[in-house]
């Protein structure tokens, strides 16, 4: 599964590939336990604990491990129906990956 995440602000994206079987909490939280942690370079953005997060409104937002754990660290959850712009970036990364795979084949991609 691939997980995404971008930063509206300054547009940076995280990005890691996991072999999970579906979405399942333990794994968002890993994975963006990795997207929050302190970084090398302190310059770096997608350091520290957002304020809100937006994402899709699937078995993961509605997770109650997931919403305690982003209670706790004092971090809205903020969900929307997909698809939205807020996903292009995944789908065109996807895409990509899913051509590698040789699962599909793209003529061209655009980032936009």
């Amino acid at each position: 599964m691939l997980f995404f995440v971008v930063d509206d602000r300054s547009g940076a994206c995280y990005q890691e590939y996991r072999c999970v079987y579906g979405e399942n909490a333990e794994a968002a939280l890993s994975f963006l336990y990795n997207t929050f942690s302190a970084k090398p370079e302190p310059e770096l953005p997608l350091q520290g604990i957002p304020a809100a997060i937006h994402m899709d409104n699937g078995p993961v937002s509605r997770s109650r491990v997931f919403q305690s754990v982003m209670g706790s660290l004092g971090v809205r959850v903020l969900t929307h129906m997909p698809p939205s712009d807020n996903e292009r970036p995944f789908r065109t990364i996807k895409e990509v990956h899913d051509a590698k795979e040789g699962r599909m084949i793209l003529a061209d991609v655009q980032s936009s």
